[in-house]
This record gives C-alpha cells, sequence and structure tokens, in this order.
C-alpha cells in the first residue's frame, strides 16, 4: 500500500502529459517519522535525460524507400525467411511479415501486411541460395556475385530472380539495427555515415543530425 501510494504521489507531482512526455521521475523515501514527512524525495543532484526519438515507423518508412538507392541495398545483410516450410517437391510456404513498401509509379509509401505465401520455386538458383544463406553471413551483393558465378548466369539474370524473392518474402533483408531495440535512431545513423557518399544519403543523414541536437 505504501508502495502504491507513492506511486500515486509521484505521478501527480512529476506527471506533465497524458503521454508522459517531459515527465521526471524521482526516487522516493518511506519514512515512519511523521513530522519530517513519511514521504519523502531522496535529496542528491538530479539528472536530465532525454528521450527524443522519432516514431518506430519513420525509420521504417525511409528503410523502404532506401532500397531503392543501389549504394544502401548493396551492403545490407540478406537471409532465408525463417519460417519457411518445404512442403511438397518445390512448394514451399511461410509467413510475409508486414513491411512498408515503396511504389514508384504512385510515387508513394504504403504498408503490406503481413500474409501467409505459397510458392511453387524451383532450378539450380533457389537450391544455391538456401545452400549459401544456410552456411554462412551474405550481404546483397555477394550474395547475387557468388550466385551468378556457381550457376554461370549473368549478375543482372541473378539480382532480377533475388529481388523477385525478396518482393514475395522468401528472402529477407536486414534493417541496420536491431529489432530489439527501444531507439534504432543511433543504429540507423551510425548505418548510414558508414556509406559512399551520395546526395541522397547526405539529406537523410542531416535530418537525423539535427535530431541528435535535440537529445
Amino acid at each position: 500500500m505504501d508502495q502504491s501510494l507513492l506511486r500515486y504521489v509521484s505521478r501527480t507531482a512529476f506527471k506533465l502529459s497524458p503521454f508522459s512526455t517531459f515527465t521526471r521521475v524521482g526516487v522516493g523515501v518511506l519514512s515512519d517519522d511523521v513530522q519530517t514527512g513519511a514521504i519523502q524525495l531522496r535529496e542528491g543532484a538530479w539528472l536530465l535525460k532525454s528521450l527524443t526519438r522519432l516514431k518506430k515507423q519513420v525509420p521504417a518508412q525511409y528503410f523502404a524507400i532506401l532500397l531503392h538507392d543501389e549504394t544502401f541495398l548493396s551492403r545490407l545483410d540478406i537471409r532465408l525467411n525463417d519460417t519457411i516450410e518445404r512442403v511438397a517437391d518445390n512448394k514451399y510456404r511461410f509467413i510475409r511479415a508486414g513491411r512498408w513498401m515503396f511504389s514508384e509509379e504512385k510515387r508513394g509509401l504504403y504498408f503490406q501486411l503481413e500474409s501467409l505465401i505459397n510458392v511453387r520455386l524451383e532450378g539450380g538458383l533457389i537450391e544455391e541460395t538456401q545452400k549459401r544463406l544456410g552456411q554462412g553471413r551474405y550481404t546483397y551483393e555477394n550474395l547475387i556475385t557468388e550466385l551468378a558465378g556457381d550457376i554461370s548466369r549473368e549478375v543482372s539474370e541473378v539480382a532480377s530472380t533475388v529481388d523477385r524473392l525478396i518482393q514475395i518474402g522468401f528472402l529477407q533483408l536486414q534493417a541496420p539495427w536491431q529489432g530489439t531495440e527501444a531507439d534504432v535512431d543511433d543504429s540507423f545513423l551510425a548505418y548510414l555515415r558508414s556509406l559512399p557518399e551520395s546526395e541522397l544519403l547526405r539529406d537523410l543523414i542531416q535530418v537525423y543530425e539535427r535530431l541528435e541536437t535535440l537529445k
């Protein structure tokens, strides 16, 4: 009961908005001494920690747009969808996660809902792709280059097939942040800074650097 009371008192004193924006948090002390106050804030220096960040869908939307930038795309890690199930010869079933997509025709973004995919895939490229990604870590660029050598195909032809496998969800490109991160801005900015400079990337980096000044 004492702990519950302390929580209500602290929320009343420090909670400045319905969504906890600008909320202060203090360490409270419970005491049996009524004269000095049964509930007090611990004395000492207070630290200010800003949690300013973009909403998670914003970097996810930027990620969808930047997939059309060769410099950004080529260095991303790629892997097999970990829900793939082989249900028959050359027939696969898997869950394609919800994701933001950019339509060049509409010049805009839309959200593609999660869906269950059933597809028939066959050929040497499919087999080699599963074999390579099952053995180690690859970037988009490295996978295409090595697959082209394995099956003696043109790089452009292999890239077209890999892009199609990404589109249906059989292959997945990995965002430059961990899915468990509460704040992905720092990881995203670090990745953007590591890439060769381009006008598109330079503009986006400036956006994130301005955000950094607010933290």
